[in-house]
C-alpha cells in the first residue's frame, strides 16, 4: 500500500463521515464538525490524549470556525501517520545492537510477543511475511517494517 493508496483510504474514510456530519447540522460543505475530529482520528486506529486532541483542535480549526476541511485534515492524518512511524522506528531502533539499521528476527518476535501491544506467534510471522523485509542474513530492517507497520 503506498501513498496513493493511504490518500484514497482516507479520503473514503472523510467522505463518510463529512457526509454524516453534514446531515447532522443540516449543511452540505463537505466538512465535519471540529468536535468530530478525535472520533474520525480514532477510527483512523489512533487513540490521542487530552492534549494532543487539543492539539488537533488548534491545527485543523486554527480561527476556532467550528469546522474542518477535507486539506486540513489529510495535513494532520499524513502528520500523524509520519509520526508514528518514527516512533515505531525510535523504538526498535534501541534494539538494533550493531547500528545497521537492522534488527535480529528474534529480538523483533521479542519485541513484538512481549513488549507494548502484545502479538502472538503467528500474528508476528504474517506481519514478518507481508512487510517483506527480511534481509539475506534473516535480519529486518526496521525501518522499511515500520513503513509497512504504518502503511496497512
Amino acid at each position: 500500500m503506498g501513498a496513493e493508496d493511504d490518500q484514497q483510504d482516507l479520503l473514503e474514510i472523510w467522505t463518510l463521515f463529512s457526509e454524516l456530519s453534514c446531515r447532522a447540522r443540516q449543511v452540505a460543505d463537505n466538512t465535519i464538525a471540529t468536535s468530530e475530529l478525535p472520533t474520525l482520528i480514532r477510527a483512523l486506529g489512533q487513540n490521542p490524549s487530552d492534549t494532543e486532541v487539543s492539539e488537533l483542535y488548534q491545527k485543523a480549526d486554527p480561527m476556532g470556525t467550528g469546522v474542518v476541511h477535507y486539506n486540513s485534515f489529510l495535513q494532520l492524518a499524513e502528520g500523524s501517520i509520519t509520526n508514528r512511524e518514527q516512533e515505531i522506528t525510535e523504538a526498535f531502533r534501541v534494539f538494533d545492537k550493531d547500528g545497521k539499521g537492522t534488527i535480529h528476527t528474534a529480538d523483533m518476535r521479542h519485541i513484538m510477543t512481549a513488549l507494548g501491544e502484545k502479538f502472538d506467534d503467528i500474528e508476528v510471522d504474517e506481519m514478518i511475511r507481508e512487510a517483506g523485509v527480511k534481509g539475506r542474513d534473516g535480519d529486518i530492517n526496521y525501518e522499511e517494517f515500520s513503513k509497512k507497520l504504518t502503511s496497512t
